[in-house]
């Protein structure tokens, strides 16, 4: 993956693994470096992002005490639990441009520290479905089919004859 922001809660939970896996080996060896430590326990997503991370808080690589690790490993669990989840239905698995275009357009209209809980479900044809805080939106195609068909069904039915609906024609002739 090039990208070393977390959006979704799947690359959430591969961080939250290998962050975990760091901190249980932390302490193997008496003399480890922050990149070596990395580089032995972790999958090449969460690689990108630590090392992302560790830089933009000035952290070097060198001589990093097991313990100051440690703290930074903690306060990232800690920030990658307190993420806001948007819950988001899809009839198409994204492809990186568009889940990129999803999390920023939602990063800047809805929170600076969202994350996408994504679902595949092609029953709905296309749009999606999604829930924010509580609040939910269907902008599928499937809804907006169903409800149009369910307007026209309305709307012929109010031109038709009550005993239409009952009667044959054929007895209502004689």
């Amino acid at each position: 993956m090039q990208n070393s922001v977390i959006r979704t809660t799947y690359e959430k939970s591969i961080v939250m693994n290998d962050v975990q896996s760091l901190l249980n080996h932390l302490y193997d060896t008496e003399k480890v470096t922050a990149l070596q430590l990395l580089k032995e326990h972790v999958g090449e997503f969460s690689y990108e992002y630590l090392t992302n991370s560790l830089a933009s808080k000035g952290i070097t690589y060198i001589n990093i005490n097991p313990i100051s690790i440690k703290t930074y490993l903690e306060d990232i669990q800690h920030e990658l639990a307190n993420l806001n989840e948007v819950r988001m239905t899809l009839a198409i698995s994204p492809d990186d441009e568009l889940l990129n275009n999803i999390h920023q357009w939602l990063l800047k209209n809805v929170a600076p520290n969202v994350i996408i809980n994504l679902r595949i479900d092609r029953s709905i044809l296309g749009g999606a479905i999604v829930s924010i805080n509580g609040h939910y939106h269907n902008g599928s195609i499937n809804k907006k089919l169903a409800t149009y068909f369910s307007n026209k069904r309305d709307s012929l039915n109010e031109h038709r004859k009550i005993e239409e609906l009952f009667i044959p024609k054929e007895i209502t002739d004689e």
